[in-house]
């Protein structure tokens, strides 16, 4: 099911994390644990990473939680370094992997010379209007730029 899933294009990240949240919760053993984990590293979301967190420290499965929340910290790190701090530093707490505590450091370094830099952007349009080229519509207003009309 995790495999499936994984490579399911209908459903949205969240989706697939909270599916992922049931398969955790309703697995059978540390293989589907594991299974799950691996599925969530791939989505690269805060949720996921959430998700992961509490199995850092659970011994049967801490190396591959470890590996994922590694993984998944690097991908959330410009939008929630918070959230990517924390995980890695409890991935180094817990794991023994060189590869995994490698990436981990990785993902500090990076956090560290990008602290205090805007590294997430938000980009609206493109905007365009009918019969009007790029320096025509330079000086047009657009929403949420244009004045509303409140009278209503």
């Amino acid at each position: 099911m995790a495999r499936l899933l994984e490579a399911d294009p209908t459903r949205t990240p969240d989706q697939k994390t909270e599916i992922f949240r049931q398969l955790l919760q309703d697995a059978r053993g540390d293989e589907e644990i594991r299974l799950a984990l691996s599925g969530l590293a791939n989505l690269g979301t805060a949720k996921s990473l959430e998700l992961v967190k509490p199995y850092i420290t659970r011994d049967a499965v801490k190396e591959e939680a470890a590996m994922s929340a590694a993984k998944i910290a690097a991908a959330v790190a410009t939008t929630q370094p918070d959230l990517a701090r924390q995980a890695v530093q409890q991935v180094l707490a817990a794991s023994q992997n060189p590869a995994v505590r490698k990436q981990a450091l990785e993902v500090i370094d990076a956090l560290d010379k990008n602290q205090g830099f805007i590294t997430a952007w938000q980009v609206a349009g493109p905007y365009a209007q009918a019969g009007k080229t790029a320096p025509d519509l330079f000086n047009l207003a657009f929403p949420p730029e244009a004045p509303r009309d409140t009278s209503a």
